[in-house]
């Protein structure tokens, strides 16, 4: 399959990206595989209108202890220390924060790697995934990729790993990277620092769960201007103090930016309760 160019930028395999992320619109109903996978019925009919029932099932039983008082006083917001504080956290977010082109550069990866394989492989999709994607990547971010060559789950101990040792190969005779590193974890990792642009990637095979989340929480980056800028805060913090390493037993990236969404989401059922 050979890329179109185009005014919303070149197809991948099965899906468009464009210049500003990608877009999952265009993928195949049968590649997501909806008709094989259950899903919640969250239609109003379904849901329990009980507050007694949900309160008690729902709870924490920290929440029933006498000494337990919810501060309603929220009077601080509005105070000059919570508006400078807000000003200093906004101001580091617009310095740390991926500048476009750098983004530009990982898209342009993207495309050298998919000219070099497009030809052997049918159906080739390279996605750029990750925080470099969703929102809330650092100039510092590594890029992030995803290569999709089957449509089809595949053995991430065999076939995954066989692709990225043709991939380890085909980038050192072609010169494109220095020393690449095969990390073979749950979901295998090829390592490397491109030559031209400095940029260090970790590609990996078939992982379609990553490019799900990397649409969602592009989705919440997108739909409040305060979330980007609060979740890379977060992980700034946690980088700071070291307790953002998967591999350390700390918490993983992905992990904070969950705990951070799930807070804000709670902080809004809060207030319209």
């Amino acid at each position: 399959m050979s890329s179109r160019r185009g005014k919303q930028g070149i197809s991948f395999g099965y899906k468009q990206l464009n210049r500003r992320g990608n877009n999952l619109q265009s993928t195949p109903k049968e590649f997501l595989n909806y008709d094989n996978e259950q899903y919640i019925d969250f239609s109003p009919q379904n849901i329990s209108t009980n507050k007694k029932r949900l309160r008690e099932s729902s709870t924490p039983k920290f929440n029933k202890s006498k000494k337990f008082k919810q501060d309603n006083n929220t009077s601080y917001l509005n105070s000059p220390d919570f508006h400078m504080l807000t000003d200093e956290l906004l101001n580091h977010y617009n310095k740390a924060k991926q500048l476009e082109s750098t983004f530009t550069l990982k898209w342009k990866l993207c495309e050298d790697i998919f000219s070099m394989f497009v030809g052997i492989v049918p159906n080739l999709g390279v996605y750029l995934v990750g925080s470099s994607a969703n929102g809330f990547a650092t100039e510092d971010t590594d890029a992030d990729i995803c290569i999709v060559i089957s449509s089809y789950p595949i053995d991430q101990k065999r076939e995954a790993v066989k692709f990225l040792e043709i991939m380890r190969r085909a980038l050192r005779k072609k010169i494109f990277a220095g020393a690449c590193d095969l990390i073979r974890a749950r979901v295998p990792i090829l390592r490397f620092t491109d030559y031209a642009t400095r940029l260090r990637c970790d590609v990996n095979i078939n992982n379609i769960t990553g490019i799900r989340n990397t649409d969602l929480l592009r989705f919440y980056a997108e739909t409040d201007p305060r979330v980007a800028p609060l979740v890379l805060i977060l992980k700034t913090w946690a980088k700071f103090h070291n307790i953002n390493d998967a591999s350390q037993k700390t918490l993983s990236s992905y992990s904070l930016t969950l705990m951070c969404l799930f807070y804000l989401q709670a902080i809004v059922i809060l207030f319209l309760s």
